[in-house]
């Protein structure tokens, strides 16, 4: 339960699921993400770490106080990884829309493939606005923008 809502924490140890949690990390990367639906990428290097899907994202967040806590095995057998990429220029602007995102990270939650970040600083934005233009942006002035790449096993 997160801000008087339930969430579903689904254990299935059937082999080769791609969206199930087996162990004790899958429940504490659960929570994790409840409490944290979006990592906050605030620099170039940890914006490529967040897209690099051969890599698990590593979580350091308040509740994983001790350090990030593997999936390990769990990450490597996944058929695809999805990463959603928030360009957020404005947030007090788009209040309505940020809760939304929030609340898809929060169901989302227990899908390993799955993993949702969050840029703020206006000068990454402008940059990658520079480097990939109307490809990852809507329009010449459209500064906010969300990014959806799936990555599949080959």
């Amino acid at each position: 339960m997160h801000d008087g809502k339930y969430y579903r924490y689904r254990i299935d140890s059937t082999k080769g699921e791609n969206d199930t949690y087996e162990d004790i990390s899958g429940l504490v990367h659960f929570i994790n993400r409840l409490q944290h639906p979006l990592v906050v990428l605030n620099t170039e290097e940890s914006i490529a770490r967040f897209l690099d899907e051969s890599k698990e994202v590593e979580e350091t967040t308040g509740f994983l106080k001790k350090g990030p806590i593997a999936l390990g095995s769990h990450h490597t057998k996944l058929k695809f990884k999805t990463r959603v990429l928030v360009f957020m220029f404005d947030k007090s602007e788009y209040e309505a829309e940020m809760r939304m995102i929030r609340e898809a990270g929060r169901v989302n939650a227990q899908r390993l493939s799955v993993r949702m970040g969050l840029v703020e600083d206006p000068k990454l934005i402008r940059l990658y606005k520079a480097r990939y233009g109307n490809k990852w942006f809507n329009d010449e002035v459209q500064l906010s923008s969300l990014v959806v790449q799936r990555f599949d096993k080959q």
